[in-house]
Parts: C-alpha cells; structure tokens; sequence
C-alpha cells in the first residue's frame, strides 16, 4: 500500500508542475497583448495557489523572469498604444484641412512617427492603423482632388489671359487716352479675377500682359509731357503779350495803336491754349488791358460824328471778336464738365477743378450777355447815325 501511496503523492506533483509550466506558457503569451480584463492577476493568484503544494525554485524563477518581460513588454505596448491613439485623434482633427502644404508636411512627419512608436498589441495595432490611414486617406484624397481641380482651372485661366494679353496689345498703341486708359484698367481688374496660371506660366503671361500696358502708359505719358509743355510754352508767350498789351494801353500814342492791339490778338490766339489751370486767367488779364485801351482809344476817337460812328463800329467789332473767343473758351469749359458728368468718381483734385470751371462757365456766361447787350447799345447808337 505504501509504494501506491508515494506514486499518488508523485503523480500530483507532476500535475502541480505542468499546470504551473502552462501558467508560465500563458503569461509569455500575454507578451504582444495589452491586459485589459486582469488575466495576469488571475494567473498570478493561481500561481501561488500552485506554488504552495510544489515549491519549484526552477519554475519560480522562470515564472518571475515571464512575468518581468511581460511587464516591459506592457509598458512598450501601452507606450505604443497611447502614441498611436493620439495621432489617430490628430488624425482625424486633420482630415478636413484645407491647409495642404502645411497638413499634409505634418501627416507625414505623423507615419514617421507611427512607424518609430512600435507594436501597440494584438488586435489594438491593427485598429488603430485602419483609423490612422482612413484619416490620412480622408485627406490626401481631398487634397488631389484639389489640385487636379485647381490644375484645370489653371489650364483655363491661361487660355483666358492670353486673351487678355491680345487685347491689351491691340490698344497699346491707341491714341484715344480717355477711353484706351479706361480699357486698360478694366483689363488689370479681368487679370486679377482670373486667378493664377501655375508657376511655369504666370511670370512670362505677366510680362507680356504687362508690357502691352507700360507701352501704352508709356506713350501717355510722353503725349501729357509734351502737351505740358506746349501749354508752358504757350503760357510765357501770353504773359508777354499781356505785358505788350498793359504798356499799350497806357500810351498816349494812338498813332497804329489799334493795329498794334490787333496784333497783339492775332498773336494771343496763334500761341495755342496754356492749360485749364492758366487759360483763363491769362484771358482776363489780357481781356482788362484790351478794355482800358479800347476805352481810352475810343474817347481819343470821339472828338467828331464821324469818328464816333467808326469808334462804335470798331467797338462792335471788338465785341463780336471777344464774343467769339469767349464762346469757345466756354464751349471747351462745357466739354469739360460733360467729361467730369460722365466720369463715376472724381477725386480732391478734380472735384476743384469741377467747381473752378463752373464759376468761370457762369462769369463767361454773364459777361457773354453783357457784351450782346452792349452790341445792341452800339446798333441803337448807329441807327441814329
């Protein structure tokens, strides 16, 4: 009976050991496994259970040394696990991103970092890659469609500022500055609405572009240069005549004074227009000289009938010449105004210049009616002749 009862004690002692070598096997298996359910503690518990009926110093040490490789092995796992857990969030945040470069720079730099992060655990890896690349694909799905759409557009915007680019060059030589100015603006606003023609096309359609339109500006600005300065010229002649005319009308010589003051018109009228800022002032300083010596002259005249009745037909004649010159100074005061009436804006300086011409539209309208006054005086006076 004793030798059955030693084979019983050793058979029980095979079965406490080769339970406690599979607690061993378990513990390794949880390796690539994070442990949420608490089976670690479970096998640890039975463990000891084991441990106390089959006290195995050999068993022990290879069940602590699974046990310290499981616990690293954790501590990579969930390392892992929260890395990837918080780029799948980041992720996710970036999927809807318009910002292409920059998200999709930082996307990048995420699967280097992924991929450095390490296994995260059976089963937990792979979700949590699926969620990273369903993220990433969200995104650089959105941003190819992006730029085959923002491609095409390109393609069409070139098409579009060639055409932009032939009609600025059909008015590059244009005379019409008023107009081909106005034209020229409303190109530059039809570039800007265009949008951009890609890197490799949008510098050389830009200097074309803008070369049409430097070529006309340029030719503006030579016309206004040289206008300015026939108007300067034309200013320092008047003033001269008005010095001419200021010394003739206070001679006492009248002998060819008439002619000279005629003269002095003929010559005020060849020298051309000194500007819109000049013209008339200059006029009504010549136009006073040419009354004190009409004025003076006349009374010189006036010493018989018939010299009166040649000093009323001089001054009639005067007045139709003055009249003439005053309507056509008025009628381009009227052109300008009708320029400024049809203009959207005006700005500082414009608007007083609006406001100079139309004071001197209504002086030049009331002395125009003084003047035909006067010459129905002079038709009275002459009828009585």
């Amino acid at each position: 009976m004793e030798p059955a009862t030693n084979l019983s004690w050793e058979s029980l002692a095979s079965v406490e050991q080769s339970r406690q070598k599979e607690l061993i096997a378990e513990v390794r298996r949880y390796r690539n496994v994070v442990d949420v359910d608490g089976h670690i503690e479970s096998i640890k518990q039975e463990w000891e259970e084991a441990a106390a009926d089959n006290d195995d110093s050999y068993l022990e040490a290879e069940f602590q040394n699974a046990l310290k490789v499981y616990e690293e092995s954790q501590n990579k796992l969930l390392a892992a696990k929260t890395t990837k857990e918080n780029l799948v969030k980041e992720a996710q945040d970036l999927q809807e991103s318009t910002r292409w470069a920059k998200t999709s720079k930082r996307l990048q730099e995420m699967q280097v970092t992924w991929r450095e992060a390490g296994f995260s655990g059976q089963g937990a890896d792979q979700e949590l890659w699926d969620a990273f690349s369903a993220a990433n694909d969200v995104f650089f799905n959105r941003q190819n469609e992006f730029f085959e759409k923002r491609e095409v557009h390109q393609e069409e915007a070139a098409e579009q500022k060639e055409q932009l680019i032939q009609e600025a060059e059909s008015h590059k030589d244009s005379e019409d500055w008023k107009e081909t100015s106005s034209v020229m603006r409303d190109l530059m606003n039809r570039w800007k609405e265009v949008g951009f023609a890609s890197r490799e096309k949008e510098d050389e359609l830009w200097e074309r572009f803008n070369g049409a339109r430097q070529h006309f500006y340029q030719r503006q600005h030579e016309h206004f240069d040289e206008m300015r300065q026939r108007h300067d010229e034309a200013r320092k002649i008047k003033e001269g005549l008005i010095e001419d005319a200021r010394e003739l009308a206070q001679s006492f010589s009248f002998d060819g004074a008439k002619e000279k003051m005629d003269n002095l018109f003929e010559r005020w009228k060849e020298a051309g227009s000194s500007g819109r800022a000049n013209e008339q002032k200059l006029w009504d300083a010549f136009r006073s000289h040419q009354d004190e010596f009409y004025t003076r002259f006349n009374e010189y005249q006036r010493s018989n009938a018939e010299e009166r009745r040649w000093d009323l037909e001089e001054e009639a004649k005067r007045l139709d010449i003055r009249i003439s010159a005053l309507e056509e100074i008025t009628e381009m005061i009227r052109i300008k105004l009708d320029t400024f009436a049809n203009m959207d804006t005006l700005d500082e300086n414009q608007e007083k210049e609006k406001l100079e011409l139309e004071e001197n539209l209504k002086n030049n309208e009331a002395r125009l009616d003084e003047y035909h006054q006067q010459i129905n005086s002079i038709d009275s006076q002459l009828d009585r002749f």
